[in-house]
């Protein structure tokens, strides 16, 4: 009987694995992307400030053995995660509009010093009606401070700054995150040049903006 009942477990196991096995849609591997020759959707990666907050069951897989999958909160059809688990890539399916700073509307952010891990340091909470809690300390005016000096403003620099430009101890790495984008992170890099001047980086363009004073007075109490 144990016999039988141990046999009967490995049958069930084997039939779930080989559901989930099937459930993988396979796909071909193109530059910087991927493409299912069965329905002709494409899947191109999206800008290097774009990751996923999570990553979900694995939905494709490539001729090389890439696996592509869920992203939790977004529509697979929409938008796809490389199986990194540390950064996540994002790719978004062709026809949907490229995700960028100017179309992230962030309401929250979470921030970083980066070395051999990531240390978080700060976060910038939402408004009650995104919290759902209006006990919880609204930070929304340094997020909308970062959108708007992201969006309002001229770029300063048009070029990634170098080791040499940027002082090193001065560096935070910015998750901001987004209602309309609720699966997805925007980062940003704050840095400092050795004149003491503050910028925010978008590294999907290698763009420069001028960093708020509030914000920079947050992280470091100076300007």
């Amino acid at each position: 009987m144990t016999k039988k009942l141990t046999l009967i477990a490995l049958l069930l196991c084997l039939i779930t694995l080989l559901s989930a096995c099937s459930d993988v849609i396979k796909v071909k591997y193109i530059d910087e992307g991927f493409k299912d020759d069965d329905t002709g959707i494409g899947y191109v990666l999206c800008g290097r400030s774009v990751y996923a907050l999570k990553v979900g069951k694995v939905y494709a897989k490539d001729q090389h053995g890439g696996e592509y999958c869920v992203i939790p909160y977004e529509d697979p059809q929409r938008f796809l995660c490389d199986n990194d688990p540390d950064l996540p890539r994002v790719y978004r399916a062709e026809g949907v509009e490229e995700v960028t700073v100017q179309n992230f509307d962030p309401v929250a952010a979470y921030l970083f010093l980066e070395g051999t891990v990531s240390l978080p340091i700060d976060q910038f909470v939402a408004e009650a009606k995104y919290t759902g809690n209006p006990d919880v300390p609204d930070d929304s005016e340094y997020t909308y401070a970062l959108r708007d000096a992201m969006t309002q403003q001229d770029p300063v620099k048009l070029v990634s700054p170098t080791i040499d430009e940027a002082v090193a101890d001065y560096i935070v790495h910015i998750r901001l995150l987004s209602a309309t984008y609720p699966g997805l992170y925007y980062e940003v890099v704050f840095w400092r040049d050795i004149d003491g001047v503050n910028y925010l980086l978008d590294l999907s363009t290698g763009y420069s903006y001028l960093c708020p004073y509030k914000v920079t007075a947050r992280l470091w109490g100076d300007a």
